[in-house]
Order: C-alpha cells, then structure tokens, then sequence
C-alpha cells in the first residue's frame, strides 16, 4: 500500500492487480472516507485518473474559502440521467424546467427509488464535478446499481466534506452535522452549483473575470475557472519578468484569443462575452488584454475601468483566493 498525502489528508491508492474488467481500477480512500474503488475512464490508467480525482478534492477542500463559511450538506448534489448523457457527451444539458398543460415538467425530479441502475450519475462538491459513477464503478464495488452505489457515496460525502474542508479561521469550530440530511438529486446542472457559487478566474491572486454556470461543453463555470486559473498562473509565472509583457488581443474566426508574449492565455468565444457584459470575443478579448497589462505592470490587481469603458458584469471583486492547501476542520462534538 503506497501512502500518498493530497492537502493535508493521507490517503491511500492501492493498485487491484490482474482486474477481471476491461479497465483499470484502483482502491482509493479520500481523507476519512472508506475506501472505494474507482474504474479508470478507457485510455486512462488508474494511477493517472486516482491523480485528477485527488486534486480536484483537494481543491474541493479548500472551495469555501472565498465564502468564509463551511461546505454544507446541501452543497453534495447528484447529477442523474439524462442530463447526465450530455455533459457526458460534451453538450451543454438542458436547464431549463417548463411545465406544460398537464402540469408535468419536461425534466422529471429524479426520485431515489426510481434511479435507473444502469445510468451514469456525477457528484458535484460545491459546483465542481468530484466522483462520476458508472455502472462499472458499481460493480466493481459489489453494487449492482450505479444509482443506488451514486446516492450512497453522496451520503458518505455529506458528511466527510464538511467535517474536512478549509477551516475559516473567523469561523468557531464546526458544530455538528444531521446525521440524515435530504439526498439532493436533479438533471439541471444549474441545481448543481450553490447559489453563493460563482466561477472566477483569478490573476495575480485576484479575480480578473467570471465564468457562466453552465457552459457550452457541458462543463461548470467553477470547474472552467479552476482550469483557467491554473493556466493563468503557469503561463505567468513562466514568461520573462524582467522584460516587459507584450499582451494582445488577436480574433481567430469566430472566436478571440488574448495572448502573452505569444502565448495564448484565454481563448474566448461570443458565449463568454456575452456572460461578462461584452458583445463579442474580440471585445472582451481586448478588454482582458488592458487588464493583463495593467495586472502586470504593477503586479496588482487593475482598477476598475473609467467611466464610458466597458467593464465585465459582474465586475471584479477582490476576494480571497482558494488556499492552496487547506487545514482540515476538525470533527464534530
């Protein structure tokens, strides 16, 4: 067994030698949860996606930090079919809910019982996508329904999430957790992210711009500005400082990139103007670019932009950047 230690939580990933399935799996355990086993999407080996799982966890830790409160039980949400189908696909999921005469919706509440148990479900932590479970993860788990094995590690995670996310330190120590809290299910993406939630990209260690809840490819805006953020920091923190930045703001057929001594920091398209206010790629792209100047230049964030410029919605907001690696909150009395 290989000790690993991800954010301040041991944990452990023990490779399943010889798996009967057609893909790798590997037993992993995500701080003091049991352990689970986990069925490597194909073309992926486990060590490799046992990696991708236990940064967004860690990452998932330390969420709550810019919103100074505890991750709740609430915000554990499970994502059923069929929404599931086309995030899954690369397609944005329907959202919206309409009623028609009858007065039945056109996207069915999903009810536990009824959970097809060959679906596909996703947990989703704080509006980012955390475990997706197939009917292959279930068997591998000695569960014959992926629907019944996805709301039971809900329920685990309800409980372990809260107890182990980043502690606010102006925050007294966490009181207690229902032992039994709802089991939040749906198949519109948006009832997956908390209201308080918002994607932000941040530069510098300050928010730059805003991310739509849901994305074209089915993605989240937390889960987008993660990654976002994570290549702003490493397209920076490897260019030249000592020479000054060349920022630019080039259209590429419909959409626009901004660019940073040639490398390309954001790709944007009309989606992601129209999100923050702009009517175009080209204008946000060339909006972002005098804010990445100016970031640059003084190595803090760019003021907010004179009257009569057009200026993201929403704009900006110094906030707390997610602390890379968080302290566990400590257990409930």
């Amino acid at each position: 067994m290989n000790w690993k230690v991800f954010g301040g939580v041991a944990t452990a990933a023990v490779a399943i030698s010889a798996p009967t399935w057609a893909q790798d799996v590997t037993e992993v355990r995500f701080g003091s949860s049991q352990p689970i086993k986990i069925v490597a999407p194909k073309g992926l080996s486990a060590t490799s996606y046992a990696s991708i799982l236990f940064e967004s966890y860690t990452n998932i830790l330390a969420s709550n930090a810019p919103l100074n409160r505890y991750i709740r039980p609430a915000d554990i949400v499970v994502l059923c079919p069929p929404a599931t189908t086309a995030v899954l696909s690369g397609k944005r999921p329907t959202t919206s809910i309409t009623a028609g005469k009858s007065g039945k919706t056109s996207t069915p509440i999903p009810v536990e019982a009824k959970l097809p148990p060959t679906g596909t479900y996703i947990i989703y932590v704080m509006g980012r996508r955390f475990i997706t479970v197939t009917p292959e993860m279930a068997k591998a788990n000695g569960v014959p329904s992926s629907g019944v094995f996805a709301a039971r590690l809900a329920r685990r995670y309800m409980q372990t999430f809260p107890r182990e996310c980043f502690r606010p330190p102006s925050l007294p120590a966490l009181a207690n957790i229902p032992a039994n809290p709802p089991l939040r299910l749906t198949t519109n993406l948006e009832q997956a992210i908390p209201a308080d939630v918002t994607g932000k990209v941040y530069m510098l260690g300050k928010a730059l711009y805003s991310t739509s809840n849901v994305q074209p490819d089915g993605s989240t805006g937390p889960d987008k500005a993660a990654i976002l953020t994570r290549k702003t920091t490493k397209v920076i923190n490897n260019r030249d400082a000592s020479a000054p930045a060349t920022v630019t703001a080039v259209k590429n057929a419909k959409a626009a990139e901004v660019k940073v001594d040639n490398q390309t920091l954001y790709t944007l398209s009309d989606f992601d103007a129209k999100s923050n206010g702009l009517p175009n790629a080209l204008a946000f792209a060339q909006y972002l670019s005098k804010q990445v100047t100016a970031r640059l230049a003084s190595g803090a964030p760019a003021p907010v932009p004179s009257e009569g410029e057009p200026a993201p919605v929403p704009a900006p907001t110094p906030e707390t950047p997610t602390v890379p690696v968080p302290d566990p909150a400590p257990p409930t009395t």
